[in-house]
């Protein structure tokens, strides 16, 4: 597959001076077909461009993103969009996501009050103070100094009370 250099010009024009960022890329000289279709996240190249793996099979090629991937998203199945006035330069526009990402929210804010889920273990930690909720109902409160203050009853119930 024969390749050629596509270029990025940003512009920026000031009233006394006009300035540009050059970006060249290695395309390759394929047929574009008109709109968007699915291609596959490949990684990153050794310059840090990202690259993209067509269904039509070959080498990965270079695309510009507007989301953030990652070198762990390798793999993932993304949106690309073919570029009409330069052919062969692709753009990534999105991930596919085949379902939502999670059924049940770990954090959920309905105006009224937060609910913060953990299927194990909740630490809330502030220097050396913490509370620390467990999934065997165990409520561990710790710090330096340690206060609680009420209007009406300050009650402390249990099966038994241990002081010092």
């Amino acid at each position: 597959m024969d390749a050629r250099r596509c270029e990025v010009i940003d512009s920026v024009a000031t009233n006394e001076s006009a300035s540009s960022t050059r970006i060249e890329l290695d395309t390759p000289a394929f047929p574009v077909p008109a709109g968007v279709s699915t291609a596959q996240f490949a990684g990153f190249d050794e310059e840090g461009r990202f690259q993209v793996q067509l269904s039509s099979g070959g080498a990965p090629v270079c695309a510009l993103s507007t989301v953030r991937l990652d070198v762990g998203d390798a793999g993932v199945p993304v949106v690309v969009a073919y570029e009409q006035e330069s052919p062969g330069r692709l753009i990534i526009i999105g991930r596919v996501l085949e379902r939502a990402v999670a059924a049940d929210p770990i954090a959920r804010v309905d105006g009224a009050r937060i609910v913060v889920r953990a299927e194990e273990e909740l630490e809330l930690r502030c220097g050396d103070a913490s509370i620390v909720l467990t999934k065997a109902g165990k409520v561990l409160v710790k710090g330096n100094y340690v206060l609680t203050r009420s209007r009406g009853a300050n009650r402390i119930k249990g099966a038994y009370v241990d002081i010092n």
